[in-house]
């Protein structure tokens, strides 16, 4: 520990200014990962690529209208969520309107069949999640409540991803029973007044970025990625288009449980997390498929690395690349330890933003493909479970726009019955049946290395190719069977 204290030291994380309030009589700057996806929309205004859904389903006696109450507090409590960004001069400005009612159109879907009312909420949720959004007027976010019948509601909403990240619904979703359940007491919201808001964070960011700590952590990533290619040359069944597309698709994964037991005792003879051994395998499916030895994977980040920002609610999320050296032929074990030393080190130096790495690398532009990766990893552990109050339970409902934002995304899950996901995959690029070959590959991957960490890079790659020579003999048998069955009424 005293080792990783003296580390951080050195890196100047001491250095950085603290993070305080700063006064709203100024104008407020706009974080870097706001002012990117601010660029983005105006490229491509109204685009739904940066939308963020989160549909709750509801369940027991709902008040609707203590619900639409809660809404407007978690909006007047978080004032990011009140946040516009005209363009004024050419470039975008913060202004965060005034509390007032949120709103909350409701649909009701009761007078239909029981079977069809799933099904259409799934539609409506659809259409709702895919309407554009005014950055320059706002607000941000939109909620809709859709009644299925007296004890059965779903809620949809859809912010903009300048408001809000992954973590931060999670947060608004605790909050939000929380003040429910006050408001259905007849009490207050019991929960404390934020520290800081994002424009604080936002602010402090720009003072962090004049400080030497930021100077050191652009020169670890411009060191680490030196000389390093930011092409994977995945194989693709269809051309690349000249312009990058984002029509995603989802090839479903599961691992199970014992598989991902072995995995994890073998991360933890390594000190390692269960992320590593993933990632290890991860960049032995993307060297089958490019046999590129020099890796650049992406992965998301918290980015909320102090107390203070654990609440927060706004894009704190940040991209950081990983590299991977996986020459020499390396047991699967020793891959592991690389991904491990990987890891530690680019979570050492998260906080530069993706943004300014991009500017100071300057790739050469390809609107092809994403700036400096193709593929990308995440792994969350366990699923966020319901919560419960005392007459209405909210759990999550498992929904996403399928946005591919490079040409592969593993994304995972690890919980008590093993793991799951999928690979989110660019439509345009890959067909269902590769992709479903290349999860049956992954999933094989786990298993073997975590059987027998010592086989080398080239033992599991010829292991694939007899999974492969099985797989493609399965193929053809199926095919033949069906055109089989095709022609037997003529033939009779």
């Amino acid at each position: 520990l005293s080792r990783a204290v003296e580390r951080l030291r050195g890196a100047g994380i001491s250095a950085a200014p603290p993070l305080v309030r700063v006064s709203r009589d100024r104008e407020l700057p706009l974080s870097f990962a706001q002012q990117r996806l601010w660029f983005l929309d105006q490229l491509e205004p109204g685009s739904h690529h940066y939308h963020v859904p989160v549909a709750l389903r509801l369940e027991g006696r709902l008040a609707a209208d203590l619900l639409r109450r809660s809404l407007g507090e978690i909006s007047r409590r978080h004032e990011i969520l009140r946040a516009a960004f005209p363009n004024v001069g050419g470039r975008a400005r913060l202004e965060i309107r005034p509390p007032g009612d949120l709103g909350l159109p409701q649909i009701d879907l009761s007078g239909l069949e029981k079977a069809r009312r799933e099904a259409e909420f799934g539609r409506c949720l659809a259409v709702e999640c895919r309407r554009p959004f005014d950055l320059a007027r706002g607000p941000l976010l939109r909620a809709a409540l859709t009644r299925l019948d007296a004890t059965e509601h779903r809620l949809a909403l859809t912010l903009h991803h300048a408001v809000t990240d992954a973590w931060s619904m999670g947060i608004l979703t605790r909050d939000l029973a929380t003040i429910y359940a006050a408001f259905r007491a007849g009490v207050p919201s019991p929960l404390p007044e934020p520290e800081i808001q994002y424009a604080d964070y936002a602010s402090w960011q720009h003072d962090w970025f004049l400080s030497p700590a930021m100077e050191r952590e652009l020169e670890y990533w411009c060191e680490r990625l030196a000389g390093a290619s930011f092409r994977l040359d995945l194989p693709t069944d269809r051309p690349r288009p000249p312009v990058r597309t984002e029509r995603g698709a989802v090839e479903p994964l599961h691992v199970e449980a014992d598989a991902l037991d072995a995995l994890r005792r073998l991360g933890r003879r390594r000190g390692a997390t269960l992320f590593c051994p993933l990632l290890a395998a991860y960049a032995v499916l993307l060297f089958r498929r490019t046999r590129q030895t020099d890796l650049l994977i992406g992965t998301n980040v918290a980015n909320r690395a102090s107390r203070a920002l654990e609440g927060l609610v706004g894009v704190l999320i940040n991209q950081i690349v990983l590299r991977l050296d996986l020459a020499g032929d390396p047991a699967f074990s020793e891959l592991v330890e690389r991904a491990r030393v990987a890891v530690l080190e680019a979570h050492e130096n998260q906080l530069l933003p993706f943004e300014r790495l991009v500017e100071e690398l300057k790739p050469e532009r390809d609107d092809s493909r994403h700036l400096l990766f193709q593929a990308k990893i995440d792994l969350q552990i366990e699923a966020e479970e319901g919560l419960t109050l005392p007459d209405l339970t909210i759990a999550p409902i498992d929904f996403a726009l399928r946005v591919a934002r490079c040409d592969l995304h593993l994304s995972l899950v690890a919980g008590r019955t093993g793991l799951d996901g999928g690979l989110l995959y660019n439509a345009d690029l890959f067909e269902a049946t590769t992709m479903a070959r290349w999860a049956a590959d992954y999933r094989m991957l786990i298993g073997e290395a975590g059987k027998r960490p010592e086989l080398r890079l080239s033992e599991l790659d010829a292991m694939l190719d007899v999974a492969e020579e099985s797989f493609r003999a399965e193929r053809e048998f199926d095919y033949e069977r069906a055109l089989y069955e095709r022609l037997r009424p003529a033939r009779r």
